[in-house]
């Protein structure tokens, strides 16, 4: 048995409004991933990035955004000697 395929043409689509943490880096509601060579500062980045949205700090020319919760995921570093150190 074949699944059924649906073709959707664009003309269907309705366009939406992107909503910002952090214009135009970071979309609200949005998967974003953080990719770089090892050493390059992602970790601090985005544990940098998530302490401003945890506590409702202004990102750097950002605009003011209340604390929300941040779920983050990490297959480079160990919690126990990298992230928690971090936080």
């Amino acid at each position: 048995m074949t699944p059924d395929l649906k073709i959707i043409s664009m003309r269907d689509i309705k366009t939406e409004n992107i909503n910002w943490i952090w214009q135009p880096y970071l979309p609200e509601g949005k998967l974003c991933l953080i990719q770089g060579d090892g050493g390059c500062g992602k970790t601090t980045l985005v544990l940098s990035i998530s302490a401003f949205i945890t506590t409702g700090t202004v990102l750097p020319y950002g605009k003011y955004n209340p604390p929300a919760n941040v779920i983050f995921q990490t297959a480079e570093d160990g919690m126990a000697d990298t992230i928690k150190p971090r936080h």
